[in-house]
């Protein structure tokens, strides 16, 4: 049988140890760059967050500017609509009234009494309720 030289035995297992911690380091290495990489991107998302912030606020600012705006600008124009109107009616009914006067009166007598009956009404059912 072949006798084995312990030296050679030690000298292999040497090697195999130094390649075993050469591919250990090697590993680390690589996954030190790739963590590296990954926090550099982080890092930079989050530079890019920081520096889009402001941007983004003062662009909802000048979009709630314009919004109010335009929500003034559409009351103004509504309560010049409705005093048009207002002044429309008045203008009719006054016109109305200078051309046929005896009516107007008529109308508005049988407007008054209208309204005195729903009142009237309206006190007698309250009356009942007590």
């Amino acid at each position: 049988m072949k006798k084995i030289d312990p030296l050679i035995i030690l000298n292999k297992t040497s090697e195999l140890t130094d390649q075993a911690a050469d591919k250990a380091k090697d590993a680390i290495d690589a996954t030190d760059g790739i963590a590296g990489s990954a926090l550099n991107t982080a890092r930079d998302g989050i530079e890019t967050l920081r520096e889009k912030i402001p941007e983004t606020v003062a662009a909802a600012a000048q979009e709630l500017r314009h919004l109010k705006c335009a929500g003034m600008d559409c009351a103004r124009h509504a309560r010049d609509t409705v005093k048009d109107n207002f002044d429309y009616a008045s203008r009719y009914s006054v016109l109305y009234v200078k051309r046929n006067p005896g009516k107007s009166m008529l109308i508005a007598a049988l407007s008054g009494a209208v309204v005195a009956a729903l009142i009237n009404c309206i006190i007698r059912s309250n009356s009942r309720d007590e």
